[in-house]
């Protein structure tokens, strides 16, 4: 049975239901609300207090979230659970709960404790707020508020979509549940549909082998599916029933390559923190086209995709950053992002265009074009080599190879907006939802 986040303690479900595993481990429904109970009793009883919520194991995730929602706290979600972050968190003085453990700031040293086993009630999903801090392309972190409403229409979206596909299957993942992405479909979603998940996340595929003699769905990224170790390939009666990816387009060559892999063409989720799901797809053929979740409104303002959708704080249109082009009614095609069309000695350049020219090179495996902020505002160009380009590079030297790629660019784009620095890496730095790192890549040019 289906239930929504604000009822999910209060309605609840069958003390032996299976949430969550760990390891070998069932975690059952009264296990995890004796757990939230407990989380919340420790909280301090003091309405509207915020906390940063930062956990590495999803189901203390899961239980701290919820505890912090019935204790009606606000929630802060940094986008990672990494060391360097958790300082920043601490340096600004915020009320923290970390892996379950509360920390609370200097102004927050006395307040008592709740220490009352009080029923639960289903939550107000209009008040309940939560304020996501996405770590963006750039790495500045950017503030974006949602409300649990707005949270439980998303899930309520994907249960009716994917719901059928879904059944008895174990949610196993390689993204955090830090990020939105992560949260709906690693946790929220399965919880609410009453299905498993697994509390780890699964850095590498050879990791992610021990779960696949059950049924299981798997959400992951552009980053891993981009990547598989040699070799690694799912026997066919144990493919994922579903592999969801969001973070980014999935190139072609990558979904087919999952379809190989792991037995099951990926379903891509086109979207943002900000405005939640917009469009689904399959790539059945190269460049196909996204299909608008049924809830979402879509209209384009010089090419500029624009969204209405329940997933947003306003009726109003929101402008995104995202070309597109529509092809049958709805559907549309991304082009990319209207942030990434930069002007180069006065010439309007499409750094997408460089960086796909590019990847079709015969010695060039992926590459991210980029504006240097100096005083000349430089276009570079960051790029993994194949073995081929590899062994040219070494044929020809450093100098002489770059010379050569430009060269060749020079047919398809003006001189004068060709990279003029290059810099060769094994990868392109991405974050664990598989965008691209803008100021690791510009530091490779200091």
């Amino acid at each position: 049975m289906f239930l929504p986040i604000s009822k999910l303690i209060s309605q609840g479900r069958k003390a032996e239901h299976v949430v969550a595993y760990r390891g070998k481990q069932s975690l059952t429904f009264n296990t995890f609300k004796k757990d939230v109970q407990m989380l919340v009793d420790k909280l301090p009883a003091t309405d509207g207090l915020s906390f940063a919520l930062v956990a590495k194991d999803s189901y203390t995730f899961a239980v701290s979230f919820f505890a912090l929602l019935h204790a009606r706290c606000s929630l802060i979600l940094p986008s990672n659970n990494q060391p360097d972050t958790i300082r920043l968190l601490k340096s600004q003085g915020l009320n923290l709960l970390i892996d379950g453990e509360i920390e609370l700031n200097n102004d927050g040293e006395n307040i008592k404790n709740t220490a009352v086993d009080t029923p639960f009630y289903k939550l107000n999903a209009e008040t309940c707020g939560i304020d996501f801090y996405t770590s963006g392309s750039t790495g500045e972190p950017k503030k974006v508020h949602k409300t649990l409403q707005q949270l439980e229409a998303e899930v309520s979206v994907l249960e009716e979509l994917f719901g059928e596909k879904l059944t008895s299957s174990i949610t196993v993942s390689t993204v955090t549940h830090q990020h939105i992405y992560g949260l709906l479909f690693k946790v929220l979603w399965p919880v609410c549909a009453g299905r498993p998940f697994v509390v780890e996340t699964f850095a590498y595929w050879e990791t992610l082998t021990s779960r696949m003699h059950q049924k299981y769905c798997i959400v992951s990224s552009p980053a891993h599916l981009e990547r598989y170790p040699d070799g690694f390939e799912v026997d066919k009666k144990n493919a994922p029933d579903v592999v969801f990816c969001s973070g980014g387009p999935l190139s072609f060559k990558a979904a087919k390559q999952t379809e190989v892999r792991l037995g099951t063409l990926p379903v891509e989720v086109f979207g943002s923190t900000e405005t939640g799901g917009i469009a689904h797809r399959q790539q059945l053929v190269e460049n196909n086209t996204w299909t608008p979740f049924n809830v979402v409104k879509l209209d384009e303002i010089g090419g500029v995709l624009q969204v209405q959708s329940p997933y947003l704080d306003t009726d109003e249109w929101h402008s995104t950053n995202d070309l597109v082009s529509f092809a049958k009614k709805v559907q549309f095609q991304l082009l990319g992002r209207n942030d990434r069309i930069v002007k180069v000695e006065g010439k309007r350049v499409s750094l997408p265009e460089i960086e796909g020219v590019l990847i079709n090179h015969d010695w060039v495996e992926d590459a991210a074009a980029l504006i240097l902020d100096d005083a000349r505002k430089s276009l570079v160009c960051v790029a993994v080599l194949n073995q081929s380009g590899e062994e040219e590079r070494k044929r020809y030297g450093d100098f002489r190879f770059k010379q050569k790629i430009r060269t060749e660019l020079h047919s398809s784009f003006e001189l004068v907006t060709l990279p003029i620095r290059w810099r060769f890496v094994k990868q392109i730095p991405q974050n664990p939802q598989g965008k691209r790192l803008h100021q690791v890549l510009s530091s490779l040019f200091k």
